[in-house]
């Protein structure tokens, strides 16, 4: 016996608000992301400068 396959998709469920909120959602997480990436990079180039700093230094 075959089963009866809903065409009806998760999109096709929502509304435009809906999907608004998801996306705004999204772009939050990403730019926290970011933010977390940013201040990683600070503080692995300042971690470079004080080792080459002190490689430099007799």
């Amino acid at each position: 016996m075959a089963r009866n396959k809903k065409s009806i998709g998760l999109l096709d469920d929502l509304n435009a608000l809906e999907l608004s909120k998801i996306g705004l959602t999204f772009a939050v997480i990403g730019d926290i992301i970011g933010f977390l990436a940013i201040l990683k990079a600070e503080e692995e180039a300042a971690v470079a400068t004080s080792k080459k700093e002190e490689w430099l230094s007799p």
